[in-house]
């Protein structure tokens, strides 16, 4: 699919989506763009992915998963594990 923003009626704003296929038609699409602004671009983004998540209900942010316990049979730093000389106390 790809979208452009395109003038609408009496002054409003369009969103156009064509997905290139004759094939796939909808004339209804939900939950199809997020806008939002801020000063911080990280803050910005992470506030922006929070918004979405909540809406949408299907996946949610790293800070709000709890790890699996497999990550601590990992032992020492993947990285450390690259180098030429390894041990337990890095």
């Amino acid at each position: 699919f790809r979208a452009c923003l395109e003038a609408g009626d009496n002054g409003t704003l369009a969103l156009r989506v064509e997905s290139g296929d004759a094939a796939v038609q909808s004339h209804r699409l939900q939950d199809l763009a997020f806008v939002s602004w801020g000063l911080d671009p990280f803050a910005l983004v992470k506030r922006s992915i929070g918004a979405v998540a909540d809406r949408l209900q299907s996946f949610g942010l790293v800070d709000s998963k709890e790890l699996p316990l497999s990550l601590d049979l990992f032992g020492w730093c993947t990285w450390d594990a690259l180098q030429p000389y390894r041990s337990v106390d890095g």
